[in-house]
């Protein structure tokens, strides 16, 4: 599976204060997943994949990588279109 594109688009809400963007994928340029967050902990980037608000108050992944590798290639993806685009 292939990352075709990503699009990253910069936020800055008074109300979420650690989250810095949010992004789109487009895989093998027939699925999309809207709704990734980037967004700052402490002294790192995280990618949120989207997520819905469990019954417990837990957070859980609506859409999620099956494999820890492909996880690993998506984050790093995302994070590099991130840094691209604050430096444009």
């Amino acid at each position: 599976m292939e990352l075709t594109k990503i699009s990253i688009k910069l936020k800055q809400k008074e109300e979420e204060p650690n989250l810095l963007a949010s992004a789109e994928i487009t895989l093998n340029d027939v699925f999309v997943v809207h709704g990734i967050k980037i967004v700052k902990d402490k002294e790192k980037l995280i990618v949120k994949m989207p997520y819905r608000n469990s019954k417990t108050g837990s957070e859980e992944e609506i859409v999620r990588p099956k494999t820890r590798t492909f996880r690993k290639y998506i984050n790093q993806a995302i994070l590099e279109a991130y840094q691209k685009e604050i430096s444009a």
